[in-house]
């Protein structure tokens, strides 16, 4: 029973990924048809609407799917990826400073819905 409720754990936060790369490529996808030219600020600020929007998704992804304590399923997914927005931005380095904030803020935004929904 513990191996079945560990693989639902690992498959919820796998789905939760998916969804967080599948609202990313639908932002980008979706960018040229809503007028926006690669690169410049408008193009960074759609980029950051959409992740935020995809952090978010993938956080409720997480807590939804999961098999038990759905919250602690969600923040640890939104915690790995803060990390790993965190270490990705201290190696790209260049980015505009609200940028990288808004980054940063998005996860932290997912947190705020998961821990709001009841």
């Amino acid at each position: 029973m513990a191996v079945i409720l560990l693989l639902r754990s690992v498959l919820a936060l796998c789905a939760a990924s998916a969804v967080l790369v599948a609202l990313n490529l639908a932002g980008g996808a979706l960018a040229p048809l809503a007028g926006l030219p690669p690169g410049g600020t408008p193009r960074l600020a759609w980029d950051l609407a959409w992740l935020a929007l995809a952090c978010v998704a993938a956080g409720v992804a997480a807590a939804w799917l999961a098999p038990a304590a759905p919250r602690s399923h969600a923040l640890a997914f939104l915690g790995v990826l803060l990390a790993v927005l965190a270490a990705g931005l201290w190696q790209s380095g260049g980015w505009p400073a609200w940028f990288m904030a808004g980054v940063l803020l998005a996860p932290l935004l997912a947190t705020a819905v998961v821990l709001a929904r009841r």
